[in-house]
């Protein structure tokens, strides 16, 4: 970097004198001063001959922004995953499955999943792991939408094409497979008893609600959120108390305040849903 580029690295105005470290012509040397810390690329810049020292918060807030950017970036990973599910089947079913991944734009359940699947520690593999576990949720909830087109009919049971019907319910049935098999890439045994717990609970919810008589609700976006959050936190390695602690904070609903008992390495993430909801 030369000396004359060192003016233009952003810092915010108010942020405090933390030390001195000298300027070189011949470019900026990376060095420890006071309480050992380090000027960073995009992290200080020059102001009158002296450099100023990013405090901790500001520098937790740049780690904010790199992770927002890759939540994005892994969102969109899970969107092409959800347009190819569907390249070996026939035409027809491929093109209604088509129909519904096209309506189904919120992706809000995989947010989710890469939030709490984000580990202390990054890799690649971590990252393919969690993508696919977020396109297995998704895609999940598009398996769903597609049955209960089904319940929409129920009324009209004898006018409905049985054509259609067995179709609807083949493509559902399809998107329910290919769910698992995303979430089977996890490689993780936990995650994926979570994975086909929640589709238990899914099925009894869905079918008490249809034929028992009950006073309780069943409240599938709550076991989906809960499912996503717990299989994602396992994923990452999250010990039990910071699972209990994230899964606490995601049935807040309205309550929940930003950043409160989430791990510092996901708070960038959790935050950037809460704007987005």
């Amino acid at each position: 970097m030369r000396n004359d580029e060192v003016s233009d690295i952003p810092i915010p105005k108010t942020s405090p004198y933390q030390g001195i470290v000298t300027a070189f012509n011949a470019g900026v040397r990376k060095r420890d001063w006071l309480l050992n810390r380090k000027i960073r690329p995009g992290y200080g810049r020059r102001c009158g001959g002296i450099w100023r020292l990013l405090p901790n918060e500001y520098e937790e807030r740049f780690e904010l922004r790199r992770t927002m950017t890759s939540l994005s970036q892994e969102l969109s990973e899970v969107r092409e995953i959800l347009s190819g599910v569907t390249a070996e089947l026939h035409p027809a079913l491929s093109e209604f499955i088509k129909d519904e991944i096209r309506r189904h734009t919120s992706m809000r359940l995989g947010a989710i999943v890469l939030a709490a699947a984000f580990p202390a520690e990054d890799s690649p593999t971590q990252r393919e792991k969690r993508v696919n576990l977020a396109a297995a949720l998704e895609l999940l909830t598009v398996a769903l939408e597609i049955h209960k087109l089904l319940l929409l009919s129920a009324g009209a049971r004898d006018s409905v094409d049985r054509a259609l019907a067995g179709g609807t319910v083949l493509a559902g049935d399809y998107c329910f497979s290919r769910a698992a098999a995303l979430a089977a890439r996890t490689e993780h045994p936990q995650v994926i008893a979570i994975f086909a717990e929640l589709l238990q609970q899914l099925s009894e919810g869905n079918l008490r609600r249809l034929f028992a008589e009950t006073d309780e609700p069943f409240n599938e976006e709550e076991v989906l959120y809960r499912s996503a959050t717990h299989a994602g936190t396992t994923l990452a390695g999250l010990p039990e108390p910071q699972i209990a602690a994230t899964l606490a904070w995601i049935s807040d609903g309205q309550n929940r305040v930003e950043g409160s008992d989430l791990v510092v390495f996901q708070r960038g993430r959790w935050g950037e849903i809460m704007r987005n909801s």
